[in-house]
């Protein structure tokens, strides 16, 4: 009994953890191996004076993927509304026929 626990407050103080870190974006340490090539170029960004460090190569990387990512999104939602703007026309549709079904459901 005491091991079980145990483990239900292990597995509570890793919730609290991730909970935290998702609420109050605590930082936490990502590491990753980079190939040569990657590698040789952020060196060369930082020596170059570009960057302080590797971390700030890294990270400003990923803001601009997190940019491109948000971009490709909104130009998905754009082809979206145009394509229902260019669409035919329902016959019968009123936002009251759509809550009459609803709460006929």
């Amino acid at each position: 009994m005491k091991q079980v626990l145990v483990f239900l407050m292990l597995i509570y103080i890793i919730d609290v953890r991730i909970i935290l870190t998702w609420v109050f974006n605590m930082p936490r340490t990502i590491t990753f191996q980079p190939s040569q090539e990657l590698g040789e170029f952020i060196e060369n960004l930082v020596e170059t004076g570009s960057y302080n460090n590797q971390s700030e190569v890294v990270r400003d990387g990923l803001r601009l993927l997190q940019e491109k990512v948000a971009s490709s999104k909104l130009q998905q939602l754009k082809r979206l509304i145009e394509e229902g703007d260019n669409s035919p026309d329902v016959d019968g549709f009123s936002i009251e026929n759509i809550k009459k079904r609803l709460n006929e459901s």
